[in-house]
């Protein structure tokens, strides 16, 4: 009897420390980055002072929902390509039917709505 090797099952999400390093790590650094590009401006404009809202807040909200949109759009980070938030319903094409009614002898290609036309002896004479 054979004996079968458990294959290490694999999840397609991520690790633990992916996700604090993309969830945290990531926004904190915009946030830090804002924060230091503001006490360098005060450089420039003395009389500005450094706001938490304003220098680290606002890029840490923007970068934690940038983050959070990407991972709704992956499904959890686990696929590389995005898929739509909101899904559209496909277009059904319908065919346009024509009924035509021929009538044995006329020309199967005229509309017989022609009113202003000439008699055949008329036609041949010009």
């Amino acid at each position: 009897m054979a004996t079968e090797a458990a294959a290490p099952t694999t999840t397609n999400g991520m690790s633990v420390t992916s996700k604090i390093l993309i969830f945290f790590v990531l926004p904190i650094f915009a946030g830090l980055m804002g924060l230091y590009s503001a006490y360098l401006e005060q450089y420039k404009d003395p009389l500005r002072k450094l706001t938490i809202e304003a220098d680290f807040g606002f890029p840490f909200m923007l970068a934690l929902l940038l983050v959070v949109v990407i991972g709704f759009q992956t499904n959890g980070f686990s696929s590389s390509k995005a898929s739509p938030v909101v899904k559209w319903p496909k277009v059904v094409k319908k065919k346009k039917i024509i009924h035509r009614h021929i009538v044995k002898g006329q020309d199967p290609n005229s509309s017989g709505d022609d009113k202003d036309e000439k008699e055949p002896e008329a036609k041949k004479n010009e």
